[in-house]
């Protein structure tokens, strides 16, 4: 995992505006971009004291539309290169082969081999020089999924820094585990245990919220559920392929829940208790979010997927 140090603000912009012109990018639409960020001005505030307005003359604004779109077409260039190259490229279910995943300035790189890994950081280091941006070693990570003796003894260096190497790291709200090979729950069980617990802490909430005298109406006890608790089940389900041992616990604490907000015994089927709350099976609800993410994929733009 590869993180571009202050990304946003150290753009180059007579770069950025070649870039767009390269990508196609011209004439009125262009200028329109670049006025934007003519004599661009700052200033630092602390309380009611502030700095004098100061030049501002390189990065993308930071929480507007436009502003991470500049940023993509900015880093696009590495991306191709590093997709262009032979080094790394695991093999995906679907026989695709990837070696890079980008999320703004975010960079998974993916490699079989320790040799591929530092051809493909090797990359991100000659891109870094030619276009003004830096990497930030400190907060660059590797993780190996099955390490064994000789990974274990691999040393990966960025900008002449060696980098560390974890056995978990967070990507986007995802934990993974170092220890299980990227397949069904395998890696990702330091997340689901995670998520159980803080779907259980949500839902110690709400049963306090009912605690009073008059306590909570069961629509309403099955709104918060599906508002405040179910959410934390479900992050990240589009993608992640859950064990089905996994599915079963989920669904085991599913039916406790609304056992608990409707009040109904231990007894109680399952089945009767999701009829009663009308609340579908998370397995059932998993698959109809991965069908729902798969549409918008499909139908969001034709460059998705081919």
């Amino acid at each position: 995992m590869f993180n571009i140090q202050k990304a946003f603000d150290c753009v180059p912009r007579r770069l950025l505006w070649q870039k767009l012109f390269d990508a196609g990018v011209s004439g009125r639409i262009l200028r329109v971009i670049m006025d934007q960020y003519t004599d661009t001005r700052g200033v630092v505030q602390l309380g009611d004291l502030s700095t004098r307005k100061f030049q501002i003359d390189s990065g993308v604004v930071q929480g507007s539309i436009l502003g991470p779109l500049l940023f993509n077409v900015f880093i696009n260039s590495l991306i191709l290169e590093l997709e262009k190259s032979s080094a790394g490229k695991v093999t995906l279910r679907s026989g695709k082969r990837l070696n890079v995943i980008g999320y703004a300035d975010d960079l998974v790189l993916l490699a079989d081999s320790p040799a591929d890994l530092q051809k493909l950081i090797s990359i991100c280091e000659s891109w870094s020089r030619r276009n003004g941006l830096d990497f930030s070693p400190s907060k660059s990570k590797i993780l190996v999924f099955h390490p064994n003796a000789q990974s274990k003894r691999s040393v990966f260096t960025l900008n002449n820094q060696t980098l560390e190497s974890v056995p978990t790291f967070k990507y986007l709200g995802v934990t993974l585990d170092a220890t299980g090979a990227v397949g069904p729950g395998l890696c990702y069980r330091t997340f689901f245990a995670s998520s159980l617990s803080r779907a259980e802490k949500r839902l110690s909430a709400i049963r306090l919220l009912g605690a009073h005298k008059d306590g909570l109406r069961p629509t309403t006890a099955i709104r918060l559920y599906k508002l405040l608790v179910r959410p934390i089940l479900e992050f990240g389900a589009q993608i992640i392929p859950f064990a089905p041992t996994q599915l079963v616990k989920l669904e085991t604490f599913q039916c406790k829940a609304l056992r608990s907000l409707l009040g109904l015994l231990k007894s109680v089927k399952a089945e009767t208790v999701r009829l009663i709350a009308g609340v579908e099976p998370l397995e059932c609800r998993f698959a109809y979010l991965k069908l729902a993410y798969f549409h918008r994929l499909r139908t969001s733009s034709k460059h998705v997927l081919k």
